[in-house]
């Protein structure tokens, strides 16, 4: 992988397409010999439907096309968001023992976004993809994930990690 990653985003209103552009994209790049992360933040998850994904593998990265498979020297990955899985990493504790945090990683609570943009930087930290493509949830959730960093310098200060931890 080369130092210069790329981000290419796809957003706009439910129904226009963004999937099915952001998943033709990432698989050009990926015929282009490129290394590619297809990352959805959509709690719908067509993703899942279009490459028939493992259920029980949200959260993590899947390799779905690789030169093993089709012949090309590039690799499309997928990342399905899970929202609990990058809170309980992010705060290192368990929710299940946790009502309030149980509640936040539900993908409905508006931690979604702010959850996609750790798991963002997270990937671009790896230095493991060429490029990363966002597959974007429908209307103002784009909006709420672009201010999704003020919001984590607000909400994850230490007194709040301190209160939830499991380890109080």
């Amino acid at each position: 992988m080369n130092d210069s990653l790329k981000i290419e985003i796809f957003c706009g209103t439910g129904g226009v397409g963004k999937t099915t552009l952001a998943t033709s994209r990432a698989y050009f790049l990926a015929k282009k010999n490129k290394s590619v992360l297809l990352m959805t933040i959509d709690p719908s998850l067509r993703l899942k439907q279009l490459f028939s994904l493992s259920s029980s593998k949200p959260g993590q990265v899947q390799e779905v096309f690789s030169n093993e498979n089709l012949g090309f020297q590039g690799k499309l990955s997928i990342l399905l968001m899970d929202t609990e899985k990058t809170l309980l990493r992010a705060l290192g504790s368990d929710l299940s023992n946790n009502h309030i945090l149980e509640s936040l990683s539900k993908p409905y609570s508006g931690m979604n976004e702010i959850m996609a943009l750790l798991e963002l930087h997270e990937h671009v930290e790896s230095k493991a993809y060429d490029y990363i493509i966002l597959d974007t949830p429908p209307g103002k959730h784009f909006i709420d994930f672009l201010n999704s960093a003020q919001k984590i310098n607000k909400f994850f200060d230490h007194s709040f990690i301190q209160y939830f931890s499991s380890d109080k």
